[in-house]
């Protein structure tokens, strides 16, 4: 597992590198900042430095748990992380009872009804749920639900309303893979 999240961190570094551009520069390009207010925001953020002092300062930082600052709004990672946890574990949890009800009942039907069309019914449904990709899902149920029928929100944050389409998304995806269990 440590050699996992070494190798994840060393290729998210690195792959910034493989990027033709500057991130200082990308962050104030809609501005008309000048040459030298560009080259305080690279020194600011070490980017004038060799790479293996930046990696080395990045392992140092990220082992100390300080995760840095966002280059585009200026806030601690960790404050932008933390403001989202609520919001991530309401999901995960909806999405996990989504998909318990799916995938119990599918298995249930399955199992109770062994050759009778419901059977079928829910073994078709199980195999659509595990091979049909979350995004291909996650389209045709904002095509339904959204635009076609105009009865949930396609985007944003708020109420339940706002939850149940990536709820029942996630759910149906995982909920295959508890009726096959």
């Amino acid at each position: 597992m440590v050699l996992s999240a070494f190798l994840a961190v060393t290729l998210s570094f690195f792959s910034l590198y493989l990027v033709r551009g500057d991130p200082a520069e990308a962050a104030l390009s809609q501005s008309a900042a000048s040459a030298d207010v560009l080259d305080r925001r690279q020194d600011a953020l070490g980017l004038n430095l060799p790479v293996s002092v930046q990696y080395g300062r990045y392992l140092g930082r990220l082992a100390g748990g300080d995760l840095g600052i966002s280059w585009f709004g200026g806030q601690p990672v960790s404050l932008l992380i933390g403001q989202q946890v609520g919001a991530t574990l309401t999901l995960a949890l909806s999405s996990m009872f989504v998909a318990i009800i799916v995938g119990v009942t599918l298995g249930f039907l399955a199992a109770v009804g062994r050759g009778s069309w419901l059977s079928h019914i829910s073994r078709v449904l199980t195999g659509a749920s595990l091979a049909l990709p979350v995004i291909f899902t996650g389209v045709i149920l904002i095509w339904l639900f959204s635009i076609v029928l105009g009865w949930l929100p396609a985007t944003g944050q708020g109420g339940f309303r706002h939850l149940i389409l990536p709820a029942l998304v996630i759910g149906l995806s995982v909920g295959g893979g508890i009726s096959r269990q």
